[in-house]
């Protein structure tokens, strides 16, 4: 059930047409035998055409224009917005190609610290990573140790 405002709003609307219709027919029977000089252009001799003609004519002149104002306005909004989507989609198309390009990079493995008690390998155990200066915390990545030296300096 349509709401009240509505209502009232459909009323004035049909009001106006219809007090708009009844405005033309008055002009119209009023100026039936009327007869009105028009100039029509430069160099040209004004003519004497009926006043019902007249207004007629600038009436159908008007919604012609009128029509053809919005046709122009709403192909200029739908260009518009075809414009901007058109953009927004390559712009989305772009960002999924890096995506993807992204997601087939290799990556570095992570590589973490290795704790000390790892690090020291067994008397005859080769499999383990060995350090030639003797150093307990040895890091794969070649990386300097956080706790490597034996003094307390931390500061690098």
């Amino acid at each position: 059930m349509s709401s009240f405002g509505e209502r009232v709003k459909g009323f004035f609307r049909n009001l106006l047409f219809g007090v708009a219709i009844l405005y033309l027919v008055l002009l119209v029977l009023h100026n039936w035998g009327e007869r009105a000089r028009f100039w029509y252009w430069f160099g040209s001799a004004q003519e004497e055409l009926p006043v019902t003609r007249l207004v007629l004519g600038a009436l159908l002149i008007g919604i012609v224009l009128g029509m053809t104002g919005l046709a122009t306005l709403t192909a200029l909004l739908q260009y518009r917005r075809n414009r901007r989507d058109r953009i927004a989609r390559r712009r989305e198309q772009e960002i999924a190609a890096m995506n993807r390009k992204a997601s087939m990079l290799r990556t570095k493995p992570l590589v973490t610290r290795v704790p000390p008690a790892a690090t020291s390998p067994a008397q005859g155990d080769s499999s383990m990573p060995s350090n030639s200066s003797g150093d307990r915390n040895v890091s794969l990545s070649g990386e300097r140790p956080v706790n490597s030296s034996s003094d307390g300096d931390a500061s690098d």
